[in-house]
């Protein structure tokens, strides 16, 4: 464990969408960030601004104890490694086995011999509750996925589970909604405007539309992350990453071309997509709870800690220079948008 006053922390997988935001988050809070990551980083990811050390290896039990050697036993692990998609593990079960799983498994036996005093953030999945019935779903919830990336998620959650049982590290389990933003480049919003791109007559779709997500900006979502990994008294947390309010996705993909003002009609295939649950929205009343933000008793409780950019309220602003190219922005079209 760090012995000065500011905390050490490693994030791996730190150059990926979330993990590179993890990074900038933890050290504008104050904390030596360790990046751990399987490439070299690009030139956009500069190395300061409290970053201790950028590390290109791959995710072996050797690769983290000399980590520890080197950097000193972290005191907190925020472990973005991973697809982060759907589609891809659908696609390559096995490939993202390797980066969920066993990643995980590595890092979980490293964590037991070098650093078990290290409080473990792990980004779960709202994959994980598969068909929920349409309310907000609570981390009590019975869990049912019905795609391998959720299967692969619980079994991760599980792992997590029997390493906090059996050797007692202290581990948070945030099972993020949909979480949109800067550098994303997959998933929704990236993949449906950059076929905007296209010149093609209609923008059509898989799904029927009207599934409904909760989603989350990644500048609260790495809020979240710091305020879990502050959160030391907790042996073992689950809780849901999301800002509690649902958009229909015929909604949100109408909102993103009239804010891009793409004039492409939109059609949706009407059959809903394997592995994609009609309703994912989160409960978030114990992310807000006094009691992971440790206030005192008889006190009043901080902001949330989640909401403060919900999707409904800054698409517009936010959306055409962070999730899709910048040449989205300059596209004008005299048609108006419409779903059919």
């Amino acid at each position: 464990m760090s012995t000065g006053e500011a905390k050490l922390v490693w994030v791996t997988g730190a150059t990926g969408f979330l993990g590179r935001h993890a990074v900038g988050r933890f050290a504008a809070a104050g904390w030596r960030v360790l990046a751990l990551c399987r490439r070299e980083p690009d030139a956009t990811f500069a190395v300061s601004g409290g970053i201790e050390r950028c590390v290109t290896a791959n995710w072996t039990a050797a690769a983290f104890g000399e980590a520890v050697s080197h950097f000193g036993s972290p005191d907190a692990v925020f472990h973005a490694v991973g697809a982060g998609s759907v589609g891809a593990a659908e696609r390559d079960p096995a490939a993202d086995v390797a980066t969920t799983i066993d990643s995980l498994e590595t890092l979980l036996g490293a964590l037991r011999r070098h650093a078990p005093q290290a409080r473990l953030i792990y980004p779960s999945s709202a994959a994980v509750y598969g068909n929920a019935p349409p309310r907000p779903i609570v981390e009590d919830a019975p869990v049912n996925p019905i795609s391998h990336y959720g299967r692969h998620k619980l079994r991760a959650e599980e792992l997590c589970r029997e390493a906090n049982r059996t050797d007692g590290l202290p581990i948070a389990l945030i099972r993020f909604f949909s979480v949109y933003g800067a550098e994303q480049r997959k998933l929704l919003f990236w993949e449906i405007g950059t076929r905007m791109l296209d010149d093609d007559a209609t923008l059509e779709l898989a799904g029927t539309g009207d599934e409904i997500r909760d989603f989350l900006a990644v500048e609260d979502a790495v809020d979240l992350i710091v305020l879990l990994a502050e959160a030391e008294r907790h042996k073992l947390m689950v809780v849901n990453g999301g800002t509690g309010r649902g958009t229909m996705i015929r909604d949100a993909v109408v909102a993103l071309a009239q804010a891009t003002r793409t004039c492409l009609p939109i059609r949706f295939s009407g059959a809903p997509r394997d592995g994609d649950p009609p309703y994912l929205v989160a409960d978030t009343r114990r992310a807000t709870t006094p009691v992971l933000r440790d206030t005192p008793p008889g006190c009043a409780p901080q902001p949330p800690a989640i909401g403060r950019a919900a999707f409904q309220l800054d698409l517009t602003t936010r959306l055409p220079n962070v999730a899709l190219p910048r040449a989205m922005a300059m596209i004008a079209c005299g048609r108006s948008v419409r779903a059919v």
